[in-house]
């Protein structure tokens, strides 16, 4: 086989397992930051319609920041609205490096994505609208942080 038709192969390989990836992916949205810069003053907000109380989910976090970030992780306040207007928060360190500094995820020469998970095997209690408010914790701006994403999967045999 030639280079290119090695190329081809790999490439339609590639496609594949990541299509498969995010199976049984219920909702995503990325937040992106302007200017790389998240201020304490901009929450991100994520709107999720719940429709099934009785499926198990995973929530998780994508989040893509500069190589070159000025800290190896962040704080963020995270708030949960539900449909019948209660409110729950909790504040939670996201780690973006190890404890020897390398950064967790994949990078290139100039950008990293982590993956963190959030929630693992939950139900909504309730149907309908709910808003999840994340909110930069920390005493300053974030340099460096481009987007968060959110993502919601269903889990099929918990």
């Amino acid at each position: 086989m030639t280079r290119k038709y090695h190329f081809v192969l790999i490439t339609l390989i590639a496609m594949i397992l990541f299509a498969s990836c995010d199976k049984g992916l219920v909702y995503s949205h990325s937040a992106v930051i302007d200017q790389d810069e998240w201020n304490y003053e901009e929450p991100l907000v994520y709107d999720i319609i719940a429709e099934d109380t009785t499926k198990y989910y995973e929530l998780f976090l994508d989040i893509m920041h500069a190589s070159d970030f000025g800290y190896e992780n962040f704080y963020t306040k995270i708030r949960t609205v539900f449909p019948d207007g209660e409110e729950l928060f909790d504040v939670v360190s996201i780690q973006l490096a190890d404890k020897m500094g390398s950064w967790n995820g994949n990078c290139s020469s100039t950008t990293c994505e982590s993956s963190l998970l959030l929630q693992d095997g939950f139900r909504f209690k309730q149907a309908g609208p709910h808003q999840i408010i994340l909110e930069n914790y920390s005493r300053e701006k974030l340099v460096g942080i481009e987007s968060i994403e959110l993502k919601l999967y269903s889990i099929e045999d918990y």
